[in-house]
């Protein structure tokens, strides 16, 4: 009798697993839209930071309607619009300062907006090209952001002079704002930004076409 008890214990141990691993919730799904972009903290008690800060907010050429976008970025909000504005200026030798500036919207009735511009004195948009984007062309392009580091890019470089070319990325995501600057890029600044914003460039002028 004791060993047939023993016997239905087992057995009925045996479908109270089998049960509970067959009602086990599944692996959660890999997150969409803007929960896939989680950019790091910018601390104003960094020197590097703050003069990170200070150099994109006195810049023109990365304006978002007119005004920085750490400026109008909003509180933390699930309803908050996803934004993204990259510039990039030169200095050629002899000549005017050219500068190019991409803003991306993220949402429904997204679209990507790419401006030229040159500066005798005060920046003048000389051509704009807009495209709309889907929420497929939405997620490509957030690909493309984790594809080329952006989150883990260092926003504490010496933003210093120099007599090269200057690119930034800005983001505003979920209320929340995240900025890059690197002037005169050099091969130890990893991630590097120039790549990503070669693509991010190169797909807003619908000359590549971004992996989904």
């Amino acid at each position: 009798m004791p060993r047939i008890a023993f016997l239905v214990l087992l057995l009925s141990l045996a479908v109270a697993a089998a049960i509970h691993f067959g009602q086990s919730p599944p692996a959660a799904p890999a997150p969409l839209g803007a929960d896939r972009i989680k950019t790091p903290a910018l601390d104003i008690a960094d020197l590097r930071h703050r003069q990170a800060i200070h150099a994109l907010r006195e810049m023109q050429v990365n304006r978002y309607r007119g005004e920085w976008l750490g400026d109008v970025c909003g509180f933390e909000s699930t309803n908050a619009p996803e934004i993204y504005v990259l510039s990039r200026t030169s200095i050629p030798i002899g000549g005017q300062m050219r500068a190019a500036r991409v803003t991306i919207r993220l949402e429904r009735g997204g679209e990507v907006t790419h401006e030229l511009m040159e500066s005798p004195f005060d920046w003048e948009v000389t051509s704009t090209t807009k495209n709309a984007l889907d929420a497929s062309s939405a997620e490509a392009f957030r690909t493309m952001l984790l594809e080329g580091n952006f989150p883990q890019m260092a926003s504490d470089q010496d933003p210093g002079f120099c007599d090269g070319d200057t690119d930034t990325l800005e983001s505003c995501v979920r209320g929340r704002y995240f900025g890059i600057i690197r002037r005169c890029e050099q091969a130890g600044d990893t991630p590097l930004l120039r790549p990503l914003a070669d693509a991010i460039e190169a797909f807003a002028l619908g000359e590549q076409t971004i992996r989904r």
